[in-house]
């Protein structure tokens, strides 16, 4: 990016899933001074057009590059995410002022054309800071949301600023809804922010075990 002549808050889209790939995408597009523009790959064809058109990206970060091409992203864009092919950089980069942007969400555009609201890191970093001034010190927490939701922000950050494991909840599993409590308790997840319409899966009856991991889940969530 730096090389490509990356601009200090200039939009940068990454298309993954919840991967390693995409959390290093993330923390490489912020470090270098970029703006994260996540893209999902599993919305609409019409909506990702409409958010690359809308950002105008430098490039578009993709864990699979193959697929980001046949949904129709132009090649030209496309860049691999590969963890053991990065170039040496020179460390000394400069920190972003809390002004800058950090990432950009699009609304649902079900009113019209999605439009982008921008986060900066002055949001971001005041986000963290008061998640972890709550009590509690979870060692394990769930990677839950798409990286096109906020909340996906707030689960990453969280972890790493806390010093703690996050876990990847892959998408085959994410969509098992029934079967989600028996993830968190194999998993040993001790935090969770999850949706309402999930978590009344969970605290289901007939789910004791799986409702007070639940509940714990959300009253951390809510705080």
């Amino acid at each position: 990016m730096l090389q490509s002549g990356l601009r200090q808050a200039q939009p940068v889209a990454i298309w993954a899933d919840r991967t390693p790939e995409m959390i290093l995408a993330v923390l490489g597009v912020m470090r270098a001074g970029g703006c994260v523009v996540p893209i999902d790959p599993r919305h609409p064809r019409a909506r990702i057009d409409a958010i690359l058109r809308d950002a105008e990206p430098l490039a578009l970060f993709a864990a699979d590059p193959a697929a980001a091409s046949a949904a129709g992203v132009d090649p030209a864009w496309i860049r691999p995410i590969r963890p053991d092919d990065l170039p040496d950089v020179d460390a000394d980069l400069p920190l972003p002022a809390p002004e800058d942007a950090s990432y950009i969400l699009y609304t649902s555009g079900t009113t019209g054309v999605p439009k982008g609201v921008v986060q900066t890191h002055a949001m971001l970093d005041n986000l963290i800071g008061w998640q972890l001034s709550q009590p509690g010190t979870p060692k394990r927490v769930l990677q839950f949301a798409s990286l096109a939701f906020d909340v996906a922000f707030q689960e990453i950050f969280s972890a790493i600023c806390g010093g703690a494991t996050l876990v990847l909840m892959p998408v085959e599993a994410q969509r098992d809804v029934a079967n989600l409590g028996q993830f968190l308790q194999d998993h040993r997840i001790e935090r969770a922010f999850l949706p309402a319409a999930v978590l009344h899966v969970l605290q289901a009856p007939g789910r004791r075990q799986i409702h007070l991991l639940a509940a714990r889940s959300s009253r951390r969530a809510r705080r």
